[in-house]
């Protein structure tokens, strides 16, 4: 979905909200929400993005760690593993179907944009963490006692 960089960088259109899309490869909705960044003459530079998934039920969200892994700070539920992988350095955690909260954390971050490239940094930070071969480590050593 990269719809809001083209509108961003075309004109200010204000805060876009982009379309619910199926994640891959869970297929399980997100979208993005985004505001143009500009310099102080008013010149595009570029996009401030966040990345949305507001689940009521999941074990944990490969989609959550594609968007960290993007760069992408991210507002998920506490039912999309977002306690496990989110942290005031790359996101927010809210309860799931919790309306009042998905907006305050929206409005947090709309205040927020001089922040939001420190998190994307954040959230690159965190997604290095969630590899293959630190995921092979925790099963071994959860499983080591059991033989």
């Amino acid at each position: 979905d990269r719809d809001y960089f083209k509108a961003l960088a075309a004109s200010d259109v204000g805060l876009f909200i982009g379309q619910v899309r199926p994640g891959t490869p869970t297929f399980l909705p997100y979208f993005n929400v985004a505001r143009r960044r500009g310099t102080s003459d008013g010149s595009f530079s570029g996009v401030i993005n966040v990345t949305v998934l507001p689940s009521y039920f999941e074990g944990f969200l490969l989609t959550l760690l594609e968007a960290l892994a993007s760069g992408l700070p991210v507002i998920a539920t506490d039912a999309a593993g977002g306690s496990d992988a989110l942290n005031e350095t790359c996101g927010q955690v809210i309860p799931s179907g919790n309306l009042d909260s998905l907006v305050e954390a929206l409005r947090w971050f709309s205040r927020s944009r001089g922040q939001l490239p420190e998190m994307s940094r954040g959230a690159r930070r965190e997604a290095e963490r969630w590899t293959w071969d630190a995921y092979r480590l925790s099963v071994a050593s959860a499983v080591e006692p059991l033989l």
